[in-house]
């Protein structure tokens, strides 16, 4: 493994200094920092571009040279945000170290708090098809945090199931 990472030690005031992720169907940017972070999330349904009708050929020569050559789009799409995943932490720290390793594409969040190290790992698996992260800290107890999703689309509906708190 090469280990080619990229690392920053202040936090991501935005969407443009995040750290993206994906599995070629969901994905995330995820910036902030100690106190907070915002996974920007993106699904390959929801996108900008439109459906595009190609016309055909009745030429036989015009048949095989499409078989071989693409036709050019008409159109340009990108995937658009759908929607926010905002995480809280209730905790100060120091020494934030935000990276992105190239080769095994992880994004992740270390820093010192109350003397102990806390991580964050975030990463799109294709298997599963979800966008997970793990948080870790020094001792039993030390992560805790607030988790809130905001919709960007008409119409956005979150749900709890089962309850889960911990």
């Amino acid at each position: 493994m090469h280990n080619s990472k990229l690392w920053y030690t202040q936090p991501a005031s935005d969407w443009t200094q995040g750290l993206p992720i994906g599995n070629g169907r969901i994905g995330a940017v995820i910036y902030g920092g100690i106190e907070k972070e915002t996974w920007s999330m993106t699904e390959v349904t929801y996108w900008s571009g439109k459906p595009e009708r190609i016309p055909g050929h009745p030429d036989p020569k015009v048949k095989l040279a499409k078989e071989w050559l693409e036709p050019k789009k008409q159109n340009f799409d990108t995937s658009l945000s759908l929607c926010d995943v905002r995480l809280r932490f209730e905790h100060q720290g120091e020494e934030l170290v935000r990276e992105l390793n190239l080769d095994t594409a992880i994004a992740s969040a270390g820093y010192k708090s109350h003397g102990r190290f806390v991580t964050r790992e975030t990463f799109a698996t294709h298997e599963a098809g979800i966008v997970v992260s793990r948080n870790a800290g020094g001792q039993a107890g030390s992560v805790s945090f607030s988790l809130r999703v905001e919709g960007r689309t008409p119409v956005f509906a979150a749900t709890i199931t089962n309850g889960d708190t911990e």
